[in-house]
């Protein structure tokens, strides 16, 4: 890669809790600036206070809001030569019990957010690392994507699932220019998100099927971010790697 400067700065979605903190974190450890994005929740003291650490506020309900205050961003020449989109909902919605306008409205919502503002950003960005030569492309899906999930979170798999197919059309495409997308592939995260499950269906529910006896962690989906993030892994674009506990194998 030619420019170290735009190759060390990475952009995550959705860094006030969860995975996107521990990648944040992870990735400031590696040497990394990071743009971050948050909404609702406040972003940590151990990112805010760090010195190659920058918040952006944005709701992600809001595509208006999002063209406002990162489209400038990836849009810039000095944009970051690393996105990962990661912020994403997964609230439970029965699609039997519902009336139609309220599936409606949740299936949206859910699909803005975890499909459409990632690939948003993505197109905002791509133009500029064809330029360039080089990018990285890291968006963050779900098991549900490849297994399926409850009638309650099946726009969340639907959404994620779409996440991905994106991922694979962009790698197909872009990849010639030195741009690498990824898909990573979560099962269960000892998160807030994973605690809603554990809430609904119970911790043995959410156990169920692992072959590691225990909740994956967040830094261990940074890890493997980290690793891509490097931009030394041309030629894994396009493939999904799958951080699940070994709750399925592929």
């Amino acid at each position: 890669m030619n420019n170290d400067h735009n190759t060390k700065h990475a952009l995550v979605t959705g860094v006030s809790r969860g995975i996107g903190r521990a990648i944040a974190v992870k990735l400031l450890a590696e040497g990394f600036s990071v743009t971050g994005t948050h909404s609702k929740s406040a972003v940590p003291d151990e990112l805010q206070q760090h010195p190659r650490f920058n918040a952006i506020k944005a709701d992600f309900f809001n595509a208006a809001e999002v063209t406002d205050k990162i489209g400038p961003v990836l849009r810039s020449d000095n944009a970051p030569g690393v996105l990962i989109n990661n912020a994403g909902i997964a609230a439970g919605f029965d699609m039997l019990d519902e009336d139609d306008a309220g599936w409606m409205a949740h299936s949206a919502g859910t699909m803005l957010v975890n499909y459409t503002i990632p690939a948003m950003l993505t197109r905002w960005v791509l133009p500029v690392w064809i330029h360039r030569g080089n990018g990285v492309l890291i968006n963050i899906a779900s098991r549900a994507a490849y297994r399926g999930d409850t009638g309650e979170f099946a726009d969340y798999a639907a959404s994620k699932a779409a996440l991905t197919a994106f991922t694979k059309s962009v790698a197909r495409e872009y990849s010639c220019h030195r741009i690498t997308a990824v898909t990573i592939a979560p099962g269960f995260i000892e998160t807030d998100m994973a605690s809603d499950a554990i809430r609904l269906y119970g911790k043995d529910h959410v156990m169920k099927g692992l072959a590691v006896p225990e909740l994956t962690q967040p830094s261990d989906v940074a890890e493997v971010v980290s690793a891509v993030a490097a931009g030394r892994m041309l030629h894994i674009t396009g493939t999904t790697i799958h951080v699940n506990g070994g709750s399925y194998l592929i």
